[in-house]
């Protein structure tokens, strides 16, 4: 039996720049390493970003690590589906630079899916 909702359903979407934090735009120059090498403020960030989504019910996150050596090799879709409390989530690894980086798009869901289908973006890195 479908799931009744009586109350609007509340949305988001979210590039979390895999936790890197870039605040300002002179951050793409200054902490370009972070796109490749982890750091201590990632999980901070995570965890910052987890206290945010928590609030709604559905959630697409673009730009999120699946577990590289810049997000110390976690899950980010999976990490922020238990810390904000998402029972149902899924992800699709898009660019995989091998142990550098796993570029994914991920959709976090207090709903259970009644499908998921993942389709590749074009471009030269398969």
């Amino acid at each position: 039996m479908p799931t009744v909702i009586d109350r609007p359903i509340r949305l988001l979407t979210f590039n979390i720049q895999a936790g890197i934090g870039a605040n300002r735009l002179h951050h793409y120059l200054t902490h370009s390493w972070r796109y490749v090498l982890p750091h201590t403020q990632s999980i901070d960030n995570l965890d910052r970003i987890g206290n945010v989504i928590h609030e709604f019910d559905v959630v697409a996150l673009q730009e999120v690590d699946a577990g590289s050596l810049r997000s110390h090799f976690i899950n980010q879709i999976e990490y922020l589906a238990m810390r904000g409390h998402f029972p149902y989530w899924c992800h699709q690894t898009n660019r995989k630079l091998g142990k550098i980086a796993q570029v994914s798009l991920g959709m976090l869901s207090k709903f259970p899916f009644n499908e998921s289908r993942s389709f590749s973006l074009p471009g030269i890195i398969p």
